[in-house]
């Protein structure tokens, strides 16, 4: 049996919607312009199995949370409200340990490597630049967590 990221993604993109602070919210980069104020892109950066619990891996799922605002828009608001919604976003997921029942914990201070991190950059996407943030996630998930494919 294997472990099916692709669920957590989707609870991932359905919590972030839930939250009512993204104008989109999708899985994988945007190929196009993001369209509204603040988008959200949730990415997967890697899977790592740090250890073994009785006879069953525990997997940590790194997962980014990308979020875009217009970088022509104003310059201070923008930093401001990107700065306000990502350190909203840190405190939700602080108080929902499990993102519903989906994984056993986020790694916020790190105890399987780097912790709940937020980085912040510059990207053109088709033609048109945006200021970006990334939310760094790492998601803990054993046999006791996670839904499995057969």
């Amino acid at each position: 049996m294997a472990y099916d990221p692709t669920t957590t993604l989707s609870v991932l993109t359905s919590w972030l919607r839930a939250q009512g602070r993204y104008d989109g919210v999708q899985i994988g980069e945007p190929k196009s312009p993001p369209a509204g104020k603040l988008t959200a892109a949730v990415i997967m950066d890697s899977i790592r199995t740090p250890e073994t619990v009785l006879d069953a891996p525990v997997r940590v799922y790194n997962l980014r949370v990308r979020h875009y605002m217009n970088m022509l828009d104003d310059g201070s608001r923008t930093e401001t409200e990107l700065a306000r919604v990502v350190g909203d976003t840190m405190a939700d997921l602080e108080g929902d340990y499990t993102l519903g029942g989906n994984i056993r914990a986020i790694d916020h201070g790190g105890i399987y490597g780097p912790g709940m991190q937020a980085d912040w950059g510059y990207l053109e996407v088709s033609g048109q630049m945006y200021r970006f943030c990334d939310l760094t996630l790492a998601l803990i998930v054993d046999a006791a967590a996670a839904t499995f494919v057969a």
